[in-house]
């Protein structure tokens, strides 16, 4: 396999573009600054333009007391300043983006631009994911009075932050260097960490002012948005961390394309491994006689929905003074008491006779079948005084051709189809196989001088049903086939083609 786009070996849909790192100069900080102001620049202009943002960020779980750049802040719009959402905010240093979760950013009224990213983390490379662009943020701190403004902000379902990492007030009396702060510390506020930002916004990251202690020990920094305490462990404790959680998020906004890029491969090719093994003379005899020898046991385990079938319709056959077999439905319980579901199966026939309309041979030949099933006792109308008889169930029906047989219709009953949740078929037992095996018919078959074959013409329809389950096999049709008088109510007499049950029955029969 050949890749189209760099001629590599591998296939088309699995080539990614990667940037060679290349060692340079590292540039002086003004024109970092520069280049980062352009970048945000031109993608507040237009969404046509292509922006990678990474946000990175190490967490460790532990009894420690950890703490992190998160201060509470207040957000709104230039829109409606006065309107103002209290979130905490983690301040950020590795990400050259801000995000901001989609329930706060659903509360601010600004710009907001639908966009597609392409997020990697630690547990996925690249996914996809849909997000809105918000513009003209700005914030403040809880103590402060001076805003600042966020360039743009993504909108993400969570930010990747421990709410048991915000300093409060009682970190900075753990440590005798940092106690002289602890009533600058906000204190534990009801609200969620709504916001991620980066050095897109580089003033609320700036700090101000600093307070350091010795060696391993935690510092406090001050920024336009408030004081924070960065801590790895308390002063009793310096044991190593039980769990650590390291975030890595790298976000590209990316233009949706209708058509592929590539030309995609419309044939796969897999390659299975094989197990070779080796054939002597009585494994080869084996398998020979394998395919003439009739078991004396069938291998099939019996179920206790096979017996339960057997049971009934060995206690509810018998036969009628005309030769056939009358049999009851083989219901999973007792008779159910289904639902009404005239409606449906009178939307059914509304289908059915649109189709009548626009196609007269299927009308012709759907309706001479109809006639012959009823001709032949095989379906009856409800005479007037059982329209009422309950339980009841309405099975619609459609016709099919054979294809080998061009011109003769099959009319097929629907058992399966559904109303408030429940279907015919999902109470009648299919019974097991009682089909005789290949394998015996061909032994048989040699035993004589003679084999006869036959092929029983309708053969579900052989099988006649009690007449206490025939009103589970109504139908709706018209009668005499006239389209023009409103549907007449019937039912079938015998075992349908459609029904779960009928192949086990007749074979039983």
């Amino acid at each position: 396999m050949t890749c189209n786009t760099c001629s590599k070996r591998h296939p088309t849909c699995l080539h990614e573009e990667r940037q060679r790192q290349e060692t340079k100069k590292e540039p002086p900080k003004e024109q970092q600054v520069s280049e980062l102001k352009e970048t945000q620049h031109q993608v507040t202009q237009s969404q046509d333009t292509v922006n990678e943002t990474t946000s990175n960020r190490v967490t460790h779980e532990s009894k420690n007391t950890q703490t992190s750049t998160i201060v509470p802040v207040y957000v709104s719009t230039q829109n409606e300043p006065s309107k103002e959402v209290l979130i905490y905010t983690l301040l950020d240093t590795q990400s050259d983006s801000s995000f901001i979760l989609t329930e706060v950013a659903n509360n601010l009224d600004t710009t907001k631009t639908q966009v597609k990213l392409n997020l990697s983390t630690m547990s996925s490379k690249k996914t996809t994911v849909p997000c809105t662009k918000l513009e003209a943020l700005q914030i403040r701190g809880l103590f402060s009075k001076k805003k600042l403004t966020i360039p743009v902000v993504y909108t993400r379902d969570f930010i990747p932050a421990n709410r048991s990492h915000i300093p409060t007030p009682d970190t900075a009396r753990a440590w005798s260097h940092l106690e002289h702060l602890t009533e600058h510390i906000a204190p534990d506020l009801d609200c969620e960490i709504g916001l991620l930002l980066g050095y897109n916004c580089t003033q609320a990251l700036m700090p101000r002012e600093v307070v350091c202690g010795e060696e391993n020990q935690p510092y406090a920094q001050r920024t336009d948005l408030g004081w924070s305490i960065i801590s790895y462990c308390d002063s009793c404790d310096t044991g190593n961390d039980v769990i650590g959680v390291s975030h890595r998020i790298i976000v590209k906004q990316v233009i949706p394309e209708t058509e592929s890029p590539t030309k995609l491969k419309n044939k796969v090719h897999y390659i299975c491994k094989t197990q070779v093994k080796e054939v002597t003379f009585p494994d080869v005899i084996k398998a020979l006689e394998s395919d003439f020898t009739e078991r004396a046991v069938e291998e099939t385990s019996i179920s206790q929905e096979d017996v339960c079938f057997i049971t009934r319709l060995q206690e509810g056959i018998k036969q009628k003074l005309d030769g056939h077999y009358e049999m009851p439905l083989p219901f999973k319980s007792d008779r159910p008491d289904l639902p009404n579901n005239m409606p449906s199966a009178m939307q059914r026939l509304s289908s059915l006779e649109r189709r009548f309309k626009r196609d007269q041979r299927y009308y012709t030949d759907y309706a001479n079948f109809m006639a012959n099933m009823i001709a032949c006792g095989d379906a009856e109308k409800v005479p007037e005084k059982e329209l009422c008889n309950t339980p009841v169930w309405y099975i619609p029906h459609h016709g099919v051709y054979h294809p080998q047989k061009p011109g003769k219709i099959h009319v097929v009953f629907d058992c399966s189809a559904q109303y408030q949740d429940t279907s015919l078929n999902m109470h009648l037992l299919t019974g097991p196989d009682l089909t005789n095996t290949l394998v015996g018919v061909l032994c048989r078959f040699r035993k004589g001088s003679v084999a006869v074959m036959c092929d029983v013409e309708r053969m579900f329809h052989q099988f006649h049903v009690t007449p206490q389950d025939q009103d589970y096999l109504r139908f709706l049709w018209w009668e005499h086939g006239d389209l023009s008088v409103p549907p007449s109510v019937f039912r079938m007499k015998v075992h349908l083609f459609g029904a779960a049950s009928s192949p086990g029955c007749a074979n039983f029969g």
